[in-house]
């Protein structure tokens, strides 16, 4: 799985340059800028686990790359947030919800350190998982809006792809922007409470929820072998 994990990752690269030449010839920037981005994000994993000596588990990347893969190369390389409507909602909703479980690890970390004088309860725990991704939403938002004026291009969806005229309807694309955020809301939402009951019974019930961070504890054992069992 490790492997298939990489040659996926690789091929996608592969792809994605392919992509860049393409559309370069073309003279479709955007698409370039897009496919660039594609390339750099396929490149992170292993990136992150130098600068912060941890292992990511297979899953935890196989979960991302398969993100990318749908988000960014399949998303805006390939238009499918033009071409299925739903495809904007599912990637959404999956973006707040892994933001807000690597938020949750995040602190789960950090609360189970003896080394930290502070223990934080479970639901400002949860509160602090739903928070951090509606709040990126928001900002990602206002970024898109921005290189929107800027650049004048369609990353709020304000301009309908079947009309000549490229009329930018501000309308159109608020409601966009309000129908993400609440995609983002739900997605958020859901991990906060997995979250909320994971902590309160301790790991022993919603085992599914807490099967990610096993593995990462599994695979990064010198982050937790000075900690103990985060109390209620």
């Amino acid at each position: 799985m490790p492997k298939a994990e990489r040659y996926t990752r690789y091929l996608f690269i592969i792809l994605s340059i392919a992509a860049v030449i393409d559309n370069l010839y073309r003279g479709d920037m955007v698409t370039v800028a897009s496919a660039a981005l594609t390339i750099l994000f396929l490149l992170l994993p292993p990136v992150i686990e130098r600068l912060l000596k941890i292992s990511l588990p297979t899953s935890f990347k196989i979960i991302y790359l398969v993100f990318i893969i749908a988000s960014m190369y399949l998303g805006e390389i390939h238009s499918f947030f033009y071409r299925l409507p739903v495809w904007d909602i599912i990637l959404h909703t999956a973006s707040a919800m892994m933001l807000a479980y690597i938020t949750f690890l995040m602190v789960f970390v950090l609360n189970r350190d003896n080394d930290i004088n502070l223990k934080l309860s479970p639901f400002f725990i949860a509160i602090f998982v739903f928070c951090v991704p509606v709040a990126l939403g928001a900002v990602w938002e206002v970024f898109e809006f921005a290189v929107d004026k800027i650049f004048g291009v369609n990353m709020i969806k304000a301009i309908d792809p079947n009309d000549i005229t490229r009329f930018y309807d501000y309308r159109r694309g608020f409601m966009n922007s309000l129908h993400d955020m609440v995609m983002d809301t739900s997605g958020a939402f859901i991990i906060a409470t997995g979250a909320y009951i994971y902590l309160k019974k301790q790991g022993k019930a919603f085992t599914t929820f807490g099967y990610l961070i096993n593995q990462f504890m599994e695979k990064n054992p010198s982050l937790f072998s000075r900690q103990s069992i985060n109390p209620d």
